[in-house]
């Protein structure tokens, strides 16, 4: 049994607060007029939707280098039930000099920057590069979970953790995404009974 739907909205699933940056037609927009709604909905709901924020060409070339890298990542940690790969910004993986460039460029963008000052009150560091696609077994399927369970630290930590460490998902479709879910204002408390029952599949729940 999943959440009750009037506490779930059709945006994400990352119980850490999350941004989505979200559908890739150009449109400038002024921060300064949407400043307070950001930083608002991001405290208390743990997301925000920018749309229309970055220009298909960008997007495009975006896409091309980081499939390349993705195909680098394979071919090292290919699993059918994967559901993303990570730290795509390595030489490892992205092997050409141009490719990285291109792709630090964008990360230190002021497009990215700007979204950046409205979330953190100090500096930023940049952690790593993901790609979320769709797993290769059919039976895997969208999973509730916190991504810090798998840190490998006790659950009693846990939520002290998420109280303390601010990291942030800038989410940013490179095709057409039918979204992720998840609970507004999670990333602030711990789970109710019923959710923890569900996330770690105890007393019979499922996570999916």
């Amino acid at each position: 049994m999943k959440p009750k739907k009037q506490d779930i909205r059709w945006v994400g699933k990352e119980s850490f607060p999350l941004i989505t940056i979200w559908k890739n037609k150009f449109k400038f927009l002024q921060m300064n007029n949407i400043e307070t709604k950001a930083k608002s909905q991001l405290e208390t709901l743990g997301y925000h939707l920018f749309p229309n924020y970055f220009p298909m060409y960008q997007i495009r070339l975006l896409k091309d280098i980081l499939l390349r890298s993705n195909a680098e990542w394979f071919k090292e940690l290919n699993h059918p039930k994967n559901v993303n790969s990570a730290y795509l910004t390595s030489t490892k993986y992205t092997k050409d000099k141009k490719d990285r460039e291109t792709l630090f460029q964008f990360i230190g963008s002021d497009a990215l920057l700007e979204i950046g000052k409205i979330v953190f009150d100090g500096p930023m560091y940049f952690l790593n590069t993901q790609i979320f696609f769709n797993p290769e077994d059919p039976n895997k399927l969208p999973y509730w979970h916190r991504d810090i369970q798998y840190m490998g630290i006790p659950e009693e930590k846990q939520f002290e953790r998420i109280q303390k460490d601010f990291v942030w998902h800038f989410r940013i479709p490179l095709e057409k995404d039918p979204g992720i879910w998840m609970v507004p204002g999670s990333q602030k408390r711990w789970d109710t009974e019923e959710e923890r029952n569900i996330r770690l599949e105890l007393e019979g729940k499922k996570n999916h």
